[in-house]
């Protein structure tokens, strides 16, 4: 709870509604592949607002720091960081620039301001053209290969290392007669969006699909920079690859097909024997090997078949395009501009196409048929009612983001995991729909207002592995917990989250390992026909010999993935042991914690229940006092002393009653003399009557004293009984 309420905390995100983001015109509000947001490692984010950019890390501060970046002087669209969290892209449709990022550390200084460099990219290849799409090249050197796609039909691939302005090479997907790239069949007349396949493996990373505005699909494989930079095991695997193509090939009748697995084993062997000796780059922890290809002139291979092909795409357009890794394989995901989206398995045995030097055309350009092994797999097809256009971004893992108007989705792939398995081990792809249908997951997360616009939607993981999404719009942001919790009866809001134990590293299903070892059980390698007993140098016996050494070749290889999946699996059995001891340490370090605490309260309980219980016996020893107290009778001394404070009380009310009356006579005396002075104040008989008057008024004051008196003797005789008693 503590990390989701330092997310919701965060000032990172405060004042959106400022910007006032509206879409340029022509422009379309489904941008959602234009992120705003940027994340490296687990926690530490970067936005653009404006023309700034804001970087904090989560874990550490509520508040934001500023990247000092003058270069930037205009209403970034976009930010794009890349695999190793160096260089952090930030572009609009006319402007690139490049902003060397700060380590770690000096995202904890005090200062408000963080001094970066910062280089514009291209600053005379976007005069005129317009900036549809950037990524990072997944195997160019030092992570700092930049490919643009402009609107002018020119993929321009930039090598930051050693030019920031002048591209390192230009690709023009409009021209077939371009004298390095060239089409077979068709000619990409609008390309709208690219992405790079699987970088986990070196054939995915060296291919660059292009969408074209019609939905076609084509490739360009080997996409390579001017040194490759991948791992020895990632090149091995795709020598093993295209020796299994080779193969494949020679045995077949297919002539163009050889040609083409013949000049892809020259030019994976080329790199390949230079990984001995070649210099290491290390990249976090993994350490790579730079490498210097062969320069080839390249083809641009497609349209790419979809199959089947779903009857809505006939009259749609595309939008854009992205590759998600889902288990041993990458699919591609496609959104279109009125139907939905569709989810599509490439060739896993795609075959690499080169210019062939001796001749205008590349390899396959004199024949008229369609190249029918450029197909992809439709796995799955969702159709919209709602007729809006949409495009993707994708999260870290298996998600999607999907834009649809003022709607935001989350497309969910994890259930296909299982099936790509199969795919990948048994090369078939009708396994698809009919085994697994409808595993695609569509959830809604957000509906938007009117004024309400995308920014972007990252994911941010605290110390325990937990994760978090923030979704943010110009307005507001909100924060997801992907962890889904089972519902119980205790009330979720009033209740602590319940911690969901990190996914096992050996979730991946065994069957693939069984699969493997079923392969290479009881390995036949069948005799020639007509084989001699003597080998003799003839025709018919080399071929025997090639046909021999080709099975045994092919068993060798079968072991050797077995070897490699094997490698894996215990290289996964070592991290979920170590996770399970890091998490059998957490577990214990906090039942300590518990005991701690429980031995702490034990004291504080024990010692209220030894008050409670020394109360208790006070209160029941006070009730068998109370019980055992009886009625006592009174003494002679006592009953003389209350007959005497009887007498008193009778003696004081009577006098008490006796100076009322006087006062009252008093009282009436005055009155009458009042009115009798008025009118006799000058007679004789007035004289008479005052004297009589004072006569009077004399007595009772004599009365009056006497009573006073009495009273006296009274209270002060009650006041020394009432001591003596005391005593």
């Amino acid at each position: 709870m503590g990390f989701l309420n330092t997310i919701r905390r965060q000032q990172i995100f405060q004042r959106l509604q400022e910007s006032s983001e509206t879409p340029a015109l022509g422009q379309s509000v489904a941008n959602v592949r234009r992120s705003k947001i940027a994340v490296r490692g687990t926690d530490e984010l970067f936005f653009a607002h404006r023309s700034s950019i804001r970087c904090t890390k989560v874990s550490q501060s509520e508040s934001y720091k500023l990247l000092d970046t003058p270069e930037i002087d205009f209403d970034v669209s976009g930010v794009l960081i890349n695999s190793s969290g160096t260089l952090l892209a930030v572009y609009n449709e006319s402007h690139i620039v490049v902003v060397s990022l700060p380590s770690s550390t000096f995202m904890s200084t005090e200062e408000s301001l963080i001094k970066v460099k910062s280089f514009r990219v291209g600053v005379s290849s976007f005069k005129v053209s317009k900036i549809v799409e950037i990524t990072w090249n997944p195997c160019a050197r030092f992570d700092s290969g930049l490919v643009v796609l402009s609107s002018d039909g020119f993929i321009r691939s930039f090598d930051l290392s050693t030019s920031m302005t002048v591209p390192d090479a230009e690709y023009d997907l409009k021209s077939p007669s371009h004298n390095r790239v060239g089409l077979v069949q068709n000619s990409i007349s609008d390309p709208v969006s690219m992405t790079f396949g699987s970088s986990e493996s070196l054939s995915g990373a060296l291919t660059l699909y292009i969408l074209n505005d019609n939905g076609d699909v084509f490739s360009i494989y080997p996409f390579i920079p001017n040194v490759i930079v991948a791992s020895k095991d990632q090149v091995e695997d795709l020598l093993n690859e295209t020796v299994l193509l080779t193969n494949s090939a020679v045995d077949g009748s297919d002539l163009i097909r050889k040609r083409q697995v013949i000049e892809q084993l020259k030019f994976v062997n080329y790199i390949w024997r230079q990984t001995p000796t070649s210099q290491k780059e290390l990249r976090g922890t993994t350490e790579l090997c730079v490498l210097t290809p062969q320069s080839y002139d390249y083809t641009i291979q497609g349209p790419f078949a979809i199959q089947p092909f779903p009857e809505p795409l006939y009259d749609n357009t595309a939008v854009n395009i992205v590759s998600v890794k889902t288990g041993p394989v990458s699919v591609l995901a496609v959104s279109y501009s009125r139907d939905g989206f569709a989810i599509l398995l490439p060739d896993p045995q795609n075959i690499m196409s080169f210019r062939d030097t001796a001749f205008d055309d590349p390899y396959g350009a004199n024949t008229d048929e369609v190249d029918d092994r450029l197909v992809l797999t439709l796995l799955d097809f969702k159709s919209s009612s709602k007729k809006a256009s949409g495009s993707f971004t994708v999260v870290e893992g298996v998600d999607l983001i999907l834009q649809r108007s003022n709607e935001i989705f989350e497309i969910d792939l994890s259930k296909w995991c299982a099936l790509f398995n199969d795919v990948y081990i048994t090369r078939d792809a009708s396994l698809s729909l009919a085994s697994y249908p409808a595993s695609t997951v569509v959830r809604q997360l957000k509906s938007l207002s009117t004024t309400e616009h995308f920014v972007g939607v990252v994911r941010l993981t605290n110390e325990f592995g937990e994760r978090f999404r923030c979704l943010v719009t110009d307005q507001s942001y909100d924060v997801f917990e992907e962890t889904v919790r089972e519902q119980s009866d205790v009330d979720s809001a009033s209740s602590e989250r319940l911690e969901t134990p990190a996914p096992s590293k050996l979730a991946a299903p065994f069957f693939e390992i069984e699969k493997l070892v079923d392969g290479v059980k009881a390995p036949k390698i069948s005799a020639p026909p007509k084989a001699a007993s003597k080998l003799s140098n003839d025709e018919t016996t080399l071929r025997g010999l090639n046909d021999v050494s080709s099975q045994v070749l092919k068993h060798l290889i079968s072991f050797h993935r077995l070897g490699l999946a094997l490698n894996y699996r215990l290289v996964n059995q070592k991290a979920e042991l170590e996770r399970q001891v890091d998490t059998s340490l957490s577990l214990m370090q906090r039942q300590d914690n518990v005991n701690s605490k429980f031995i702490d309260d034990s004291s504080k309980i024990k010692t209220a229940m030894s008050r409670q219980e020394a109360i208790t016996k006070r209160f029941q020893k006070l009730a068998e006092n109370l019980q055992t107290v009886s009625a006592v009778p009174l003494s002679t001394a006592e009953k003389s002393w209350f007959k005497e404070i009887g007498k008193l009380s009778v003696n004081f009310n009577k006098f008490a009653k006796q100076n009322y009356t006087l006062r009252e006579q008093l009282r009436f005396i005055k009155s009458e003399l009042d009115t009798k002075s008025s009118s006799t104040s000058n007679s004789v008989e007035g004289l008479e009557e005052w004297d009589a008057i004072n006569k009077i008024m004399s007595e009772g004051r004599e009365i009056l004293m006497k009573t006073s008196q009495g009273l006296d003797d009274s209270l002060s005789e009650l006041g020394t009984r009432l001591q003596e008693s005391k005593i």
